[in-house]
């Protein structure tokens, strides 16, 4: 009974009477288990399980299988002949083994029954039944390795499979189910032996794969599907041709499959999908040969037929991905092309493809971009046609486009896209030469920005092209004389590249950015004769780069225009602090370029302006240190020329004081002066002669003042730096003429001071000076009233020691000279006041000798001198 319930079971499988059919078998498996009959039972339950699997019962099917697989078990340990429904039960089983995740267990099913299907072979060779089935079960435990990444292993069982199909007699092999076996077994193990790279193995059985579709095409010339899956291995075997650097063989296949892809119906997106994939292969190959318009023709059919697809289907995301990738390459072919109507056209396609695209989803940020850039590239072809009012519209739209969205982004991807739009437009701009129309676009380009910037207020790329946009406007506003808003526009920009540095002070581009608007605004208010304001612009960029000396000399130019201004100014003391204001900038300037001629001349120049108004402001010290401090050893005579003047100037202001001991504190300074300036070897003979007039003029201080040793040591100092001056040159009327009067005054002192030797050694030198000069000029009464001066004080010298005879020819030699010089000038009442002081000297000699008469004589005559005198 079970085998006829079980025969009319399979009965009922084959009329499709599925519900007939199980309950059929489940009376079989009854009766089976009644009768205890395993052989039968293993049949209806495999049965059984087809069945259920066949409806989608799982897991029904599934425990059917296991226990027709543990009875055959059971029957072959008894010595049954299980071997065929091994093969077919393991079969079944290791696929829902696999589904369940059990992968290790489902190969141990798919190995034994490969096994079995071996076993089989071995008895009947020629069974094509059994081959198919032992591949079909190699194929799909190759796929489980695989996915197992046990990739030699999964290999292996292709090629086994493969060799199993190849034995099956020649003529079963034109069967069409023989055909698509081997096509399937073919692609598993060529995609396997792409993923491994071995391509050089793998160009053989591509050829294989590609003609045996080529066989099931034959074998039934009116079925498509048969003609889509030979265009697919076609166009698989043209990329691994390639890929080979078959590029001619590569082409062939491309156009093959091409060929067989026109029997697509206009509906049949799938297929049309696949002729563009076919044209985009073409395309890459002819761009790789640089056949730029077989490639740029092959895009544009692609996106023909993608166009269509686009229109029929608006919501198919793949059409529109394949659209938008297809664009991409169309774009990068033709983006390197010039500028020409040709492109003009290719980029109206791309175009026209991303308005479409843009209509199917109107919130795909990226599908807005592609509109707004391929406006943008239209604007900079039509711009470089010079069709320059086109050009700006076709910029302006594009990002106009974009505006729509920016508000809803936040994305900083997206500002950076609005921003190469906006910049475009900006460059376009530039190359102007109207400058109304050129303020008007950047107008347009500012604005863009701000709106952008309003969105994304952290972009701080944004807002640097703000600035450079500001920079630009200013520049035309300086040009049409509009200096208030360009001076008001360039402070906008200074501001913001400020706030830039200070959240990115790393960044290497701000400060040259910064840089170029600060000397703008620096050079307008330069030229507006804003010198504070350009001044402290110039020093910002200096101190930014002090390496920059064309900065620097604009520094030392608005340097000397403040200067020259200054120099109005009424009150000394602010000019000093002006002066001292921008000495501290020179000074800065000559650190920077120690070796700058111009800005250490400027420098020296000013610091002896300051000098000159310290000095005359009674701070004659902290002057003469400044002045002193602008010297070296390497200066020029002219510069110890100016300083003497300076000099000078102050000794001079020296002799109005009526403060003796001021006078003798300034005077002091001068000689430290001179002292610095011989330790510097800065000194000349002439300086040397002004330190020994100012020794002179101390010594007559300290000696007005009662202070007779440091008078004393004052003329000696000198009288040897006269000295050292007179006698490395040739004998000098005015060298004896000083050496002279100071030993005479020093003598003088010297004689009231009780140093009567040292005195008397004195006055005779300067007698010898002074006869010295007379045989020269024997006539001059200067001369001779010195020495007749000379002779008295002499004389007065002796006298003091009571040594009378020898005090008395002096006096006589005096008063000789006097009654000479008053024969030439009578009326010279000095002269006549030193004769009678002579004779009354001689009068007292010679009173005290004896001569009482001739004395009186003596004393009559000094009376009537004076009387005369008087």
């Amino acid at each position: 009974m079970a085998v006829r319930h079980l025969n009319r079971g399979v009965s009922f499988i084959e009329k499709g009477l599925y519900a007939d059919a199980i309950q059929a078998l489940e009376q079989a498996e009854e009766e089976a288990r009644d009768t205890d009959t395993s052989d039968i039972l293993e049949t209806v339950l495999h049965s059984y399980a087809d069945l259920l699997l066949s409806e989608g019962k799982e897991e029904k099917a599934f425990e059917k299988y296991t226990e027709a697989a543990e009875i055959i078990t059971e029957l072959s340990g008894k010595g049954y002949e299980t071997t065929e429904e091994s093969a077919g039960i393991f079969s079944s089983i290791a696929p829902i083994l696999e589904k369940k995740g059990n992968s290790s267990e489902a190969i141990q099913k798919y190995e034994l029954s490969v096994r079995a299907y071996e076993k089989l072979i071995e008895r009947e060779s020629d069974n094509v039944t059994h081959r198919s089935n032992a591949a079909s079960t190699l194929n799909n435990l190759g796929a489980l390795l695989a996915e197992n990444k046990d990739y030699k292993t999964a290999q292996e069982n292709f090629q086994k499979a493969l060799d199993i199909m190849e034995e099956i007699p020649e003529d079963k092999k034109q069967d069409i189910s023989f055909q698509f076996k081997m096509a399937t077994i073919l692609g598993n193990l060529l995609d396997l032996e792409a993923d491994a790279g071995q391509l050089e193995d793998s160009e053989d059985r591509y050829r294989q794969l590609v003609d045996t579709y080529r066989n099931i095409v034959q074998a039934d010339p009116s079925e498509k599907s048969y003609k889509e899956r030979l265009s697919l291995a076609l166009g698989t075997y043209g990329d691994r041709l390639a890929l080979l650097g078959k590029k001619d063989e590569s082409k062939d296949a491309y156009k093959e499959a091409l060929e067989i892809l026109d029997i697509c119906d206009e509906p049949d997106s799938e297929c049309a999908l696949k002729k563009v994939t076919i044209l985009n292969k073409l395309a890459s190959h002819f761009a790789e040969q640089q056949y730029h318009e077989s490639a740029k023709n092959n895009l544009i059919k692609a996106l023909d037929i993608l166009e269509k697809l686009l229109e029929a289907n608006p919501a198919d995301s793949e059409i529109r991905r394949r659209t938008v990738a297809i664009l991409g390459e169309l774009n990068s072919l033709v983006e390197t092309e010039e500028a020409s109507e040709a492109k003009l056209s290719s980029y109206g396609l791309i175009e026209r493809l991303s308005e479409k695209l843009l209509e199917t989803d109107p919130s795909n940020t990226s599908y807005r971009l592609n509109v707004a850039f391929s406006r943008n590239i239209k604007g900079n072809i039509l711009a470089g046609l010079n069709r320059n009012e086109e050009a700006v519209s076709e910029l302006r739209s594009a990002i106009d486009i974009t505006s729509e969205e920016t508000q809803l982004e936040t994305d900083d991807t997206y500002a950076s896209s609005v921003s190469i739009l906006i910049n475009d437009l900006e460059l376009f701009a530039d190359h102007l030469d109207d400058r109304e129309e050129q303020l008007q676009i950047y107008g347009t380009v500012l604005n863009r920005f701000e709106l952008l910037a309003e969105s994304y207020p952290e972009n701080t790329t944004v807002k640097a092209s703000i600035a450079g946009v500001l920079e630009k406007i200013a520049g035309i506003m300086t040009e049409k004389e509009n200096y208030e808003n360009s001076e008001f526009i360039l402070n906008e920009a200074v501001a913001i590249y400020d706030e830039l540095l200070s959240l990115e002070p790393d960044n290497e581009e701000y400060p040259d950015k910064l840089s170029s608007v600060l000397l703008s605004l620096a050079d307008l208010k330069s030229g507006l004769k804003d010198h504070e304001g350009s001044l402290e612009l110039y020093l910002r960029l200096f101190r930014m780069k002090p390496e920059n000396r064309d900065t620097g000399e604009k520094i030392d130019a608005t340097l000397t225009e403040m200067e020259k201004l200054a120099e109005d100014t009424k009150s000394k003391d602010s000019l000093l602090a002006e002066y001292k204001k921008l000495l501290g900038i020179r000074e800065e300037l000559v650190e920077s370029d120690s070796g700058n001629t111009q800005y250490n001349h400027s420098f020296t120049r000013l610091k002896e302006k300051i000098a000159a108004l310290l000095i005359d402001t009674g701070r004659a010290r902290e002057g003469i240190e400044i002045l002193i401090s602008t010297l070296s050893a390497r200066e020029s005579p002219s510069a110890i020329s100016m300083i003497s003047n300076s000099l000078e100037k102050f000794r001079n202001s020296i002799q109005t004081e009526a403060d003796i001991s001021k006078q003798i504190r300034d005077y002091g300074l001068l000689l430290e002066v001179y002292d610095r300036l011989a330790d510097m070897e800065l000194t000349d003979e002439s300086i040397l002669e002004d330190k020994a007039e100012i020794l002179e003029r101390i010594a007559a201080l300290y000696d007005e003042s009662g202070s007779a040793e440091k008078a004393r040591d004052h003329y000696e100092y000198a009288l040897s730096v006269y000295t050292q001056i007179y006698s490395a040159r040739p004998p000098e009327v005015s060298g004896l003429v000083k050496t002279g009067n100071l030993k005479c005054r020093l003598a003088s002192l010297l004689t009231d001071t009780g140093h009567r030797e040292d005195a008397e050694k004195m006055f005779r030198s300067s007698l010898d000076d002074f006869q010295n000069l007379l045989e020269d000029e024997p006539y001059s009464i200067s001369y001779q009233e010195n020495a007749a001066y000379i002779l008295n004080n002499l004389g007065y010298l002796l006298l003091e020691e009571g040594l009378f005879r020898e005090a008395k020819p002096l006096y006589e030699n005096a008063l000789k000279i006097y009654i000479h010089i008053l024969d030439l000038e009578p009326d010279n009442a000095s002269c006549k006041a030193n004769a009678a002081c002579t004779l009354n000297n001689l009068g007292y000699i010679l009173e005290n000798t004896g001569r009482e008469k001739d004395a009186l004589w003596m004393y009559e005559k000094a009376r009537e001198l004076g009387e005369d005198n008087s």
